[in-house]
């Protein structure tokens, strides 16, 4: 090989000249292939770069360690009072309807008294009652996160027999919670008035009578369906009614006071706002009662009511049909369950 520039003959492997300096071909070659490489590089990094600014990065992002197995275990909007509540049932778990629980024997709590008592009134075939103590609250909602199972609740022998729903606004709150804004305001209209044309509302929105009935059979309440509008004799003069039990509605009354104790956002039992001494029920002393109360419709006087007390506070239930008098029976009712309440819990 010999030099460009003076003609001297150099090494093949001569990177200059040893005569004049002048690179060898080889070199330039050398230098124009990292150049060329390097050049390539470059433009590829702009494009990579170029691709991101503009495609800019997904919207579910997130640059945080991702925590495996780690969900949200109550609903955002809600806020919570004192802990969160437990997690509700795995997704991995089937989504088959709950059984109904069985009442048991609240420790301490006399049932012959309750009887007895209905016994001077009417016969027992036509009133039926429940009692809960509000604690020991358990999650246990398979499609909403708001129902909660008492682990000890009491009922008359017939707690499982279907009576009028006259009043039983609950089932509606509960299965409207969640919906849109819309939902909210008219099931807080419904609890603080006991208002029919909210809840008439409320079963539209919900999708009907079909979907209700649904949503509260797979949230283990079989007991408990609605076939007629709110106010609507005529309906039930039809042989179109409402029911529920003393088993389904305690219960009720007992997640509805547990939804309100876990988060400050919810109002629930404190809505139920009816003076049941309007109708001639004697309250038991010292105690503040959060009531709804329903009556006519099938010739049923009901009462929903949950006792706040300085030594506990609990819920009851009362369901009656064709009952003479019913405001003095509820009346000795009360007057039993606080006594109890207060000896077993004092």
């Amino acid at each position: 090989m010999f030099c460009r520039n003076c003609g001297t003959q150099v090494p093949e492997n001569a990177a200059f000249c040893g005569n004049c300096g002048t690179p060898s071909r080889q070199k330039r070659k050398t230098l124009k292939k990292s150049i060329v490489i390097a050049v390539c590089v470059f433009v590829l990094m702009v494009l990579i770069v170029g691709v991101v600014l503009v495609l800019g990065l997904p919207e579910n992002y997130d640059e945080s360690p991702v925590e495996i197995g780690v969900t949200e275990t109550s609903p955002p909007a809600l806020t919570p009072r004192l802990a969160p509540a437990p997690a509700p049932a795995p997704e991995s778990e089937p989504e088959t309807e709950l059984e109904e629980m069985e009442s048991s024997q609240m420790i301490g709590f006399d049932m012959t008294q309750i009887d007895a008592i209905i016994s001077n009134h009417a016969s027992l075939s036509q009133v039926a009652v429940g009692v809960v103590v509000m604690e020991d609250f358990e999650w246990t909602s398979l499609t909403h996160q708001i129902i909660f199972e008492p682990s000890e609740f009491f009922t008359t022998v017939n707690g499982t027999e279907q009576f009028v729903a006259s009043g039983f606004y609950i089932p509606l709150y509960f299965m409207s919670w969640g919906s849109d804004h819309y939902f909210y305001e008219t099931a807080a209209r419904m609890m603080r008035n006991m208002d029919n044309t909210s809840a008439n509302a409320l079963i539209n929105g919900i999708g009907g009578f079909s979907a209700l009935n649904n949503a509260l059979r797979a949230e283990g309440f079989s007991g408990t369906s609605f076939s007629r509008n709110f106010g609507d004799t005529a309906a039930s003069q039809r042989g179109e009614e409402n029911y529920t039990t003393a088993n389904d509605a305690v219960r009720m009354l007992f997640s509805l006071y547990a939804f309100a104790y876990h988060y400050v956002t919810v109002d629930g039992h404190t809505w139920m706002n009816f003076d049941l001494t309007r109708d001639g029920i004697a309250l038991p002393t010292g105690v503040t009662v959060h009531a709804h109360r329903g009556a006519g419709v099938g010739n049923a006087y009901n009462v929903f009511a949950v006792m706040v007390t300085p030594a506990v506070n609990y819920g009851i239930v009362i369901l009656t049909e064709n009952v003479n008098n019913p405001s003095a029976l509820i009346t000795e009712l009360f007057a039993n369950t606080q006594q109890q309440m207060v000896l077993i819990h004092g």
